[in-house]
């Protein structure tokens, strides 16, 4: 199992009693504010209709005490004479049963409006005073007139007095205090547990990111690596050099004599979850070294076609390279990157409420589901094709490829579920998807054409590709067929995996994506003998 989800496990129930707390916390406070609104005689009854806060009243704990004295004045409401057996009290009995409202003749149940001391009388949707047999009951019913101050008298006793709203306010404060309390213990303890266990949730979102990835003043490359960072991301010590690349310092112009390769690509390019020197561009350099062969690794994570290109032109081109290498991973068809959407999520962790891990565990849950969300929208249709306007070439008209995508299509049919990380190979039926990649492959030729290098396109198989060989034939024969068609030459690496099983390729356990050290010198293999039988015999002038 991968750590985060073993974190994920691990310390969702040490939230649990935060999050109950907060609940209860919220029931208790909005039961409070309708017993206050009573003690100041104010009517609640439009509120006290919301099932929400009618069940935030009946269970608060502010309420303990009124339920407590319901069953004491249901007793008294059975001995009036208009009945009332088993008549559910109502609310303005319960709050002068507790002494809690000023006048207590007038206030009438708006749950149950009937009369407010006995529960009889007509129903009435809002009734703000007794019947008239029950207004002469509090001074006909007894010989003596009541005096200003003297407790009221009714058939049923003496009406408890009741205290002023300043003492009635006093009497809530301390429940309200006792929540609080209630709430900070379980807080405090998931977050003792947190920190006890070294878990730290932001910090798992930002995955080392925040201070090697930066926003791109440039919208075709959206964001780029931070020049002389470095850190701790993608499962990796990183470190960038003053160019914005995780490589060695390159000089702009290359060494006399030197034959100079730059090779654009995503994570796979960049080298998650290895060292540099693991990655098949420093593998490759390593090998050939000896032959003045320089190899620079512009790959960055995410990235795809069209980002490579705008890279390329805004920064590689400067290195005045021989050979451009695309590394193509053959999910670049889709939107997948997250980084950007990161980059924006951590701006609002600034804020010093977030050093709680129980506040981080919180926030970091909600951007995962944001994340998730946003990628599905940047993958369908329209706004697919609103994101990437003018980025698209037109491939209406290709029969070639559209014989190609409906074969993958019948596929699809046949499979409508390829499993996880296949999501994306229906996408390669879509004339738009298709069309984003011939815009890319078109743009870096074209400034292979400017600048007088030779493009190479290689893509690279994903590491569980054997799950379903049909698709991916016609997937690679899709992608390949692009690069010759923008004028570039192919190099298929496929033959070279055959027989290797995702435990020899992977990185990481359930990645099929990131190849392993292993995975890269296959690679930078392929890429050696690729050199040494054209463009590197060319340039020496074999």
């Amino acid at each position: 199992m991968c750590n985060g989800a073993w974190q994920n496990q691990i310390y969702l129930p040490a939230t649990f009693p935060a999050i109950i707390s907060l609940l209860w916390l919220v029931m208790h406070f909005l039961g409070s504010y309708q017993v206050q609104m009573r003690c100041r005689g104010q009517p609640a009854h439009d509120t006290m209709r919301n099932p929400m806060v009618w069940s935030a009243y009946r269970f608060s704990p502010a309420n303990r005490g009124i339920r407590g004295a319901n069953r004491h004045l249901n007793a008294a409401a059975g001995e009036c004479s208009g009945g009332g057996q088993g008549t559910p009290l109502p609310l303005a009995r319960e709050l002068i049963g507790l002494g809690f409202i000023p006048r207590p003749i007038e206030p009438i149940s708006l749950l149950n409006p009937q009369c407010g001391l006995c529960g009889t009388g007509t129903r009435r949707r809002v009734q703000l005073s007794p019947p008239k047999e029950h207004r002469a009951m509090n001074t006909a019913a007894t010989d003596t007139v009541r005096t200003r101050g003297t407790p009221p008298q009714t058939k049923h006793g003496t009406i408890p007095a009741t205290p002023a709203p300043e003492q009635a306010s006093r009497m809530v404060t301390p429940k309200i205090l006792l929540a609080l309390a209630a709430l900070l213990a379980p807080l405090g303890l998931s977050e003792a547990i947190m920190r006890v266990e070294g878990y730290q949730p932001l910090g798992a979102l930002a995955d080392g990111r925040a201070p090697i990835l930066t926003v791109s003043t440039n919208p075709d490359i959206v964001y780029e690596l931070t020049p002389g960072s470095h850190g701790t991301a993608w499962g990796c010590d990183v470190q960038i050099n003053s160019h914005g690349f995780r490589d060695r310092e390159y000089s702009l112009a290359p060494p006399e004599g030197a034959f100079r390769v730059a090779v654009l690509g995503d994570s796979i390019t960049f080298g998650n979850h290895m060292p540099a020197s693991a990655t098949f561009t420093e593998q490759l350099e390593a090998r050939m070294a000896d032959q003045g062969v320089e190899v620079l690794n512009l790959g960055v994570g995410g990235y795809d076609t069209l980002n490579e290109a705008a890279l390329l032109e805004e920064h590689g081109v400067s290195f005045s390279p021989d050979l451009v290498v695309i590394g193509y991973c053959i999910n670049d068809v889709g939107v997948y990157s997250t980084n950007l959407t990161y980059i924006k999520s951590l701006e609002r962790y600034s804020s010093a409420i977030y050093n709680l891990r129980v506040f981080q565990y919180m926030g970091v849950q909600a951007d995962r589901q944001k994340l998730a969300e946003d990628m599905a929208t940047a993958n369908q249709g329209e706004d697919f094709l609103r994101t990437y306007a003018g980025r698209i070439a037109d491939v209406s008209g290709d029969a070639e490829l559209e014989q190609l995508q409906n074969k993958l299509a019948n596929w699809m049919a046949a499979n409508p579920q390829p499993g996880r990380g296949h999501g994306f190979i229906g996408s390669y039926t879509e004339p738009a998807r298709v069309g984003r990649i011939r815009y890319g492959l078109d743009w870096i030729q074209r400034l292979a054409d400017e600048n007088g290098f030779k493009a190479l396109l290689v893509p690279i198989p994903l590491i569980n590709e054997t799950n379903h060989p049909e698709a991916y034939d016609l997937v690679h024969e899709i992608v390949e067929r692009e690069g010759r068609l923008a004028g570039m030459d192919v190099l298929n690496v496929r033959e070279a995996f055959e027989g290797l099983t995702a435990e020899d390729l992977r990185v990481r356990e359930r990645d099929t994506v990131h190849l392993n050290p292993f995975g890269h010198k296959i690679l930078a293999e392929e890429l050696e003998n690729w050199l040494r039988q054209h463009e590197f015999r060319v340039a020496l002038g074999e």
